[in-house]
């Protein structure tokens, strides 16, 4: 009896080193997966990465080519004659306030000679 009871205890034992074994077994090859999905994740990022700073590149230059364009075109007829007319006013605008104010001074001397 007690030598079956020895049996059983190390039968007992030698099922829960085994299962010991299998457990690390387990734990050791889903942490190996989950290095290696981290990894394939840290590449597809870094992937990512790149690809939207080289897109972000070319947009930049793009945006530069473009604002060269821009600022070297040549002036459109329109907004010459636009802008000389917008001068003009302008300048009759100058004028006419000159007057109202020398106006308003010759007023204030008769009032005040007066």
């Amino acid at each position: 009896m007690q030598q079956q009871l020895t049996e059983k205890d190390e039968e007992i034992k030698q099922q829960e080193k085994t299962a010991n074994l299998l457990l690390k077994l387990s734990e050791q090859t889903l942490k190996r997966q989950h290095e290696e999905e981290l990894n394939e994740l840290e590449k597809e990022k870094e992937a990512e990465k790149e690809l939207y700073e080289y897109k972000l590149s070319s947009l930049i230059k793009k945006n530069e080519q473009q604002k060269k364009t821009f600022n070297q075109r040549l002036s459109r007829e329109e907004d010459l004659n636009t802008i000389k007319q917008l001068q003009q006013t302008l300048n009759q605008t100058k004028t006419t306030l000159a007057q109202r104010e020398e106006q308003i001074r010759n007023l204030k001397l008769e009032l005040i000679t007066q």
